[in-house]
């Protein structure tokens, strides 16, 4: 939308399949990290009462909406098919500048944020937990194949749980990063869409 005057904003309103708690602690980040220089994110902005998260409500749907509001990002899409190798470097240097901010932002307090760690992909309560990856190989592969998954399953919990008490290595990461959530601006790359930044390997980012 375009206000009077001139500048730009974007509204986003959620499926309140997230918290309030949850959309404020996004905005807390998203607030936090505009002082650093070196990392391009939406800017949140407060309504006149000083919320962030506002409920908004119209007589088409049932209940009211969660609501945030940004500035306006300025930059260019690129379809990743259309992408060269200068896009994906400016990419990758964004997610490494992002990540290196995060350090940051683990002393903020009361961070509602998820965790996308080995724990939530084999807990028993998530669909892809290790059983039933288990009970699917077993359909497909041999028992001496499935013997050493299981043996290098053990061995990646394992490693990955040592690298989680490692900040170069675990901290605040996007959790949706590609290139339709980015815009690219010559030569740099602002990063948006952040409702899924939460706890996990940076690795997973790349």
């Amino acid at each position: 939308s375009v206000a009077t005057g001139g500048p730009r904003f974007v509204l986003r309103v959620t499926g309140n399949h997230h918290s309030e708690a949850r959309l404020l602690s996004e905005m807390q980040c998203l607030s936090a990290l505009q002082s650093d220089t070196g990392v391009c994110v939406p800017s949140p902005v407060a309504a006149l009462d000083g919320r962030f998260v506002v409920d908004a409500s119209v007589a088409s749907l049932p209940e009211p909406r969660r609501c945030t509001l940004f500035h306006w990002l300025d930059g260019t899409p690129i379809d990743e098919e259309q992408m060269n190798a200068a896009d994906f470097s400016a990419m990758g240097a964004a997610s490494a500048r992002l990540h290196q901010s995060s350090a940051s932002l683990t002393a903020l307090s009361g961070l509602d944020r998820p965790h996308w760690d080995e724990q939530l992909c084999l807990d028993p309560g998530v669909s892809n937990t290790f059983d039933r990856i288990g009970a699917y190989l077993r359909h497909h592969l041999p028992p001496e194949s499935l013997s050493r998954f299981v043996d290098f399953e053990e061995q990646a919990r394992v490693l990955m749980s040592r690298q989680r008490e490692d900040p170069s290595c675990y901290g605040l990461i996007h959790g949706d990063l590609h290139p339709g959530n980015c815009l690219f601006q010559h030569g740099a790359v602002a990063i948006f869409d952040f409702e899924d930044l939460g706890w996990g390997y940076f690795l997973y980012d790349v």
